[in-house]
């Protein structure tokens, strides 16, 4: 068998000295943390526009939203986000709009079929005391 990954080379260190090495690390060191610092930013700044733009659009207004799905489905799977049943999130106005359409076509489909998975269905619990806000949901 036969693969077509590239050989591994050697690095002849030896031309190096320890400092030589350890001024490397450094450099490294400080480039993985540029990077991250950068990722972070970005992602901060992307927040904080969608923040900005709510004030303006109410579509993209965040608000809490809870899952209530049919039986049959396990979950919600948006943008590579899973969205599980009873899960209390907080998504812009115009997400939620599309998440309950959604919702409401599962639960037609689960009428139309004659209701075959109701017995397995756990009702939603709407308390004032969840997961979410006692922050052990994850976020």
């Amino acid at each position: 068998m036969t693969t077509n990954r590239k050989l591994r080379q050697e690095i002849d260190v030896s031309l190096l000295t320890d400092a030589d090495q350890e001024k490397l690390r450094k450099k490294a060191q400080s480039e993985v943390l540029a990077a991250r610092k950068k990722e972070v930013e970005e992602a901060l700044l992307a927040r904080m526009v969608q923040e900005e733009k709510a004030h303006y659009d109410v579509a993209e207004e965040e608000v809490t939203f809870t899952i209530n799905i049919p039986a049959f489905a396990t979950h919600l799977l948006i943008d590579g986000v899973p969205y599980n049943h009873g899960e209390v999130v907080t998504i812009t106005r115009s997400m939620a709009a599309s998440i309950n359409e959604q919702m409401a076509r599962m639960w037609s489909h689960e009428t139309a079929s004659g209701n075959p998975n109701l017995r397995d269905y756990v009702p939603v619990k709407e308390d004032s005391f969840s997961a979410l806000s006692s922050g052990f949901a994850r976020v």
